[in-house]
């Protein structure tokens, strides 16, 4: 099962420990494991805070209520939007074990034109990939914490790991 079937909402604390790499040093910790939910049993029906948009089903009565899909996000980040908006407005999001997707990743951007590994995608197309992710990410915090007293150095924060990931696909380390 793919982890993004499961994850916990972008908080500060979480985006910290997730993009530090703390959650991979801590593999099983609730402390450091908010992205992705560690603690939560796979294996059984759970709350969750969000999935991404190739695992998600829902009624229309929630779109007629919280709004369509935000059309400022390109790609990435819109699946995040619409559960944070829907958990704001007091509905469940619910993880469901044995559920079967086939989801062809990365084909929004054309990588599955050029292969079925992600990691060997041109440098081109990761390139896109970064700068699509970090767009939505920027979208995301200045839509949902706005006002908020360390929203700048978030934003900032962003910015840099942009460009760590930038350098390691210059330098063929990447491999998200």
């Amino acid at each position: 099962m793919d982890a993004d079937t499961q994850r916990g909402f972008p908080t500060p604390w979480v985006a910290f420990t997730h993009f530090t790499g703390l959650e991979d040093l801590f593999p099983k910790s609730r402390l450091f494991g908010g992205y992705f939910l560690v603690d939560k049993d796979m294996g059984r029906i759970h709350d969750i805070d969000l999935c991404t948009t190739h695992f998600m089903f829902t009624k229309k009565k929630i779109f007629e209520e919280v709004g369509l899909w935000d059309e400022d996000f390109f790609v990435y980040g819109e699946d995040v939007d619409l559960c944070w908006r829907v958990k704001k407005a007091g509905w469940r999001i619910v993880y469901v074990p044995g559920a079967k997707v086939l989801h062809y990743k990365g084909v929004s951007l054309g990588i599955r034109k050029e292969t079925l590994d992600i990691t060997k995608a041109t440098k081109a197309t990761k390139k896109k990939m970064i700068f699509e992710t970090t767009q939505a990410m920027l979208k995301f915090y200045r839509k949902h914490y706005k006002g908020k007293v360390y929203n700048p150095l978030i934003l900032a924060g962003i910015r840099v790991l942009s460009l760590f990931r930038s350098l390691k696909v210059w330098l063929g380390l990447f491999d998200e």
